[in-house]
């Protein structure tokens, strides 16, 4: 039996309540809690096909053709569906680097009371150098910033020893074709303070929509 004083959801959730800001958050919360305690399960994933297509393309000797597919059959059944899969295709294909391979990755876990963050549809990338990199693939339509970006990345800092160890995070904006990165100079205690007010705020809102 799910508990209902506990919420357990993925990064990119997690990225929207931040995003949402003071005024839709509470509403951004209630959503996502319905999801969670519906005995049906969670909704269908709008973005599922586009993140299976990214997995697949990184593997494969031609990832254009693999999120064209991806893109092509979104097209068939819904015209903006399947343009808002096409802004992502290029900007992913802009962003991955050339002659880079695919590397499995472990799903990973943030926890703070009652909230867990699953780190789910993660990336691993192996760089030509060998460089290793651990990449969240950012999907949504409003334009990701340094200061949101910098939650979710500082979440995947605190996970990559065992999602992929040894490996960079970072995070592309595959709409707009951003990548972004924890800066060197980031205090990382102000940061780490700030995701757990956010988590926090997360938990109070939950607890307000039961």
């Amino acid at each position: 039996m799910i508990d209902s004083r506990d919420a357990r959801i993925g990064g990119f959730q997690f990225l929207d309540f931040v995003q949402a800001g003071p005024r839709r958050s509470a509403k951004t919360v209630a959503e996502q809690r319905e999801l969670y305690l519906n005995p049906q399960g969670p909704a269908w994933a709008y973005y599922g096909p586009l993140h299976t297509g990214f997995r697949q393309a990184i593997n494969s000797p031609d990832p254009r053709s693999k999120l064209d597919s991806v893109v092509d059959r979104a097209t068939a059944t819904d015209k903006a569906r399947g343009a808002s899969f096409g802004e992502a295709r290029d900007g992913f294909l802009r962003l991955l680097p050339a002659g880079s391979t695919g590397v499995r990755v472990k799903e990973a876990r943030w926890q703070d009371g009652n909230l867990t963050v699953e780190l789910r549809s993660m990336l691993g990338l192996r760089l030509r150098n060998g460089q290793l990199l651990y990449v969240a693939p950012y999907v949504k339509k409003p334009k990701l910033t340094q200061d949101n970006a910098d939650v979710l990345l500082y979440l995947m800092e605190q996970t990559v020893g065992k999602a992929l160890s040894g490996a960079t995070p970072v995070m592309w904006d595959v709409r707009r074709g951003t990548e972004f990165k924890l800066r060197r100079n980031t205090n990382r205690q102000s940061l780490g303070c700030h995701v757990r007010g956010q988590a926090a705020a997360y938990m109070v809102a939950w607890n307000q929509a039961a």
